[in-house]
């Protein structure tokens, strides 16, 4: 089977995406033969044809998608047009959208490992109801008992959870993670040894 797809059409010097002619490919007419149609004896075809792609485009690494920069040139010897693209990487919204459109389950081990020793203590202590405290403090230690038993009740931590996520923020707030560390505990990729 002849692949048509990744043709463009060349017409004196010119490069155009247009498909090929139903008509060729029905007949299954050689990529050779559709690089320069004056065969045909059809006039509005003389001079031109429909010559195969060659891509050079850079290997994505994760998280990197191509630009919308092709550029493409002839190479005349050979009959081909060569494709070249740049890549970027993505922003950091478009990581956070693609993320929230997956499953991002992580074992509760998994989870208490996103906290780094000095965390787990201050999150150990921000758990301890001091009856000398001010109401605020103590519903603060409160919640962050809940928390922790929420955890304990479930099967897995679901980084996208909002209940997590929000949990992770306050931790933040109230001082257990320092500047920062709740957005990367967050968004931090999943492991294959992270993975209920």
């Amino acid at each position: 089977m002849i692949d048509y797809s990744n043709c463009v059409k060349v017409r004196d010097g010119v490069i155009s995406r247009e498909p090929v002619p139903e008509f060729l490919t029905a007949s299954q007419v050689s990529l050779p033969e559709i690089a320069e149609l004056t065969w045909l004896g059809i006039p509005e075809f003389a001079g031109y044809g429909w010559w195969p792609i060659e891509f050079h485009w850079p290997d994505l690494g994760l998280y990197q998608v191509y630009n919308d920069d092709e550029e493409l040139t002839l190479d005349e010897p050979r009959k081909m047009v060569i494709s070249i693209r740049s890549k970027r990487d993505w922003t950091t919204q478009e990581i956070r959208d693609w993320k929230t459109g997956t499953i991002r389950h992580i074992s509760k081990l998994a989870f208490r490992n996103r906290f780094t020793p000095v965390e787990k203590i201050a999150f150990e202590m921000a758990q301890v109801d001091d009856p000398t405290a001010s109401q605020d403090a103590r519903l603060v230690a409160a919640g962050v008992r809940v928390m922790e038993k929420d955890l304990a009740a479930s099967e897995y931590a679901d980084m996208n959870s909002i209940a997590v996520q929000d949990g992770l923020r306050q931790l933040e707030a109230i001082g257990v993670l320092g500047a920062g560390r709740a957005e990367t505990m967050i968004w931090a990729d999943i492991e294959p040894s992270e993975v209920p």
